[in-house]
């Protein structure tokens, strides 16, 4: 089994390095499969490291403060298994906090739809502006993660989808650049 304190730990800002270190003292988040490709994403002036993918067995939760359960939501969103990433989600989205943004925007690019349906069905005005900002941050991440949501409807969608305006994920892509035509520059920090 292999302990992959150091990714969890780089998967947030340093900022919460105390929560991180806490919460991992509460767990044993241990895996047999070594996460081995990441996300770079600039959060706030830094550079956050983000798994794709993490193998480890979702831990049992009690005893964990609000902020604990939180980062741990958010990194389960990169969980192997859909149906954690959707469970994971569903937590993280009922929150406005920036810190969320990040696992949010990754999971726009996957092809599980009921994930995306879930995004769409809980945007507010504050995840646009989060996801705006975190948008002019990472303009690259945000072009392949547009990229990825076109192929997997060209791929698994257009045959039962309908009409490519009908797909939820271009529905959350038009929402993002409607509210950045209403925002003006000094609005997105």
């Amino acid at each position: 089994m292999i302990l992959e304190r150091e990714i969890f730990i780089n998967a947030f800002p340093k900022s919460l390095t105390a929560e991180v270190n806490s919460l991992l003292d509460k767990l044993n988040l241990t895996t047999e499969h070594k996460s081995s490709m990441f996300y770079l994403v600039s959060f706030d002036e830094e550079i956050l490291k983000i798994p794709q993918r993490i193998y480890f067995n979702e831990p049992n939760q009690q005893n964990l403060s609000e902020t604990e359960n939180f980062l741990l939501d958010c990194f389960f969103t990169r969980h192997h298994n859909g149906y954690v990433r959707e469970k994971r989600l569903r937590q993280i989205i009922k929150s406005d906090s920036y810190l969320a943004t990040p696992f949010i925007t990754l999971l726009l690019g996957e092809y599980v739809a009921e994930i995306l349906v879930v995004i769409k069905d809980n945007l507010s005005i504050t995840h646009l502006d989060n996801l705006i900002k975190f948008k002019v941050s990472n303009p690259k991440l945000f072009i392949i993660t547009e990229q990825r949501m076109q192929s997997y409807w060209d791929c698994y969608f257009k045959w039962n989808a309908g009409k490519k305006v009908d797909f939820v994920g271009f529905h959350i892509l038009k929402e993002i650049r409607n509210r950045s035509k209403e925002l003006k520059p000094k609005d997105i920090q």
